[in-house]
């Protein structure tokens, strides 16, 4: 059985990789302004500045962190099937209402995985840790009039403490209401494949995946409408989840195809292609439904009318 994967982690990967390239500089500048003012030589001054400078950069360091793992959570999304590698071989099913609902679940079931709740108030508890640090370091290294270690040893719990922040903020609910966004989602994609399918009798919703390495990836939903004719004669119906893809109507058939061109010609937003010899295609131009970027589907549901019609025309001129 396959390994479905649903979240696409590689933006909050590559936000990982960028602030660990920035915190290597970062921290070492710090452990260098410490030494400086270990280095000034009046034990009180000395003392003084040294907790002045590890509150006020620590405070602030630590709250930053929090924020850039924000940043890299909001990059999760949906696996765009489009953005994979070649290699993966696609695979498709037929498929029921009822199987598209159990898909939908393990969505739901890995957005909850990934989408975990933060620890209350980090903030305030990294602030306490520092403050605590802070003062301990400084009573310390003024008593024994020895402020070297504890400047490379600051520097190092800072560090820790940041990326303690980082992984919270990472790990956070940043995302707002990807559920229901999801459920948006869902919702667009039943209505689709029960509307299409309920044109014909001879109707049947697909499911295509591609597949490697025992890891499946949702490729998209379609329906497959096969006419009773003299000869071949299949239309499909292709939602377009791939963002590289259009919502589009495949049509194979020996029928002229400049019918099918003609009736299309009055309607805005539809894009007429020969693929091979009888064999054509109609695209939605206007569809940019893209599974990385929740705005492209969370809308105001409502059926493709203009294709429900069309898929209608096609079905009445070529069963002429």
């Amino acid at each position: 059985m396959e390994k479905h994967v649903v979240m696409d982690w590689s933006g909050v990967r590559s936000q990982d990789y960028k602030i660990l390239l920035f915190s290597i500089p970062a921290f070492t500048l710090y452990t260098l302004l410490l030494n400086a003012v270990c280095s000034i030589g009046e034990a009180v001054i000395t003392g003084l500045l040294f907790l002045v400078v590890q509150l006020a950069v620590g405070m602030t360091t630590t709250r930053m962190y929090y924020r850039f793992g924000n940043i890299a959570k909001e990059r999760l999304s949906l696996l765009d099937p489009s953005t994979l590698s070649n290699g993966w071989r696609i695979e498709e099913r037929d498929i029921h209402s009822v199987e598209v609902s159990r898909i939908f679940e393990k969505f739901y079931k890995s957005i909850k995985d990934a989408d975990k709740k933060s620890t209350d108030d980090i903030n305030d508890i990294a602030w306490f840790f520092i403050a605590v640090w802070s003062m301990f370091s400084t009573l310390v290294a003024v008593t024994l009039e020895l402020f070297s270690p504890f400047c490379i040893i600051s520097s190092g719990v800072l560090m820790s403490i940041s990326f303690f922040n980082y992984y919270e903020g990472r790990k956070g609910r940043n995302n707002g209401y990807f559920e229901d966004d999801i459920g948006h989602l869902e919702y667009h994609v039943l209505s689709r494949l029960e509307g299409i399918a309920a044109l014909h009798p001879g109707a049947q919703s697909y499911v295509s995946w591609k597949i490697r390495n025992g890891t499946a990836v949702l490729n998209d939903f379609f329906v497959s409408i096969d006419l009773e004719l003299s000869e071949k004669t299949v239309v499909k119906y292709y939602l377009g989840l791939p963002s590289k893809e259009c919502e589009r109507i495949t049509i194979e058939t020996s029928v002229t195809k400049e019918k099918v061109r003609t009736a299309i010609s009055d309607t805005v937003g539809l894009d007429f292609s020969e693929l091979e010899e009888n064999r054509f295609e109609i695209r939605n131009s206007e569809s940019n439904l893209d599974l990385r970027y929740r705005s492209s589907y969370v809308r105001t549901p409502q059926k493709p009318v203009v294709l429900f019609e069309m898929i209608k025309k096609v079905l009445k001129i070529i069963s002429q």
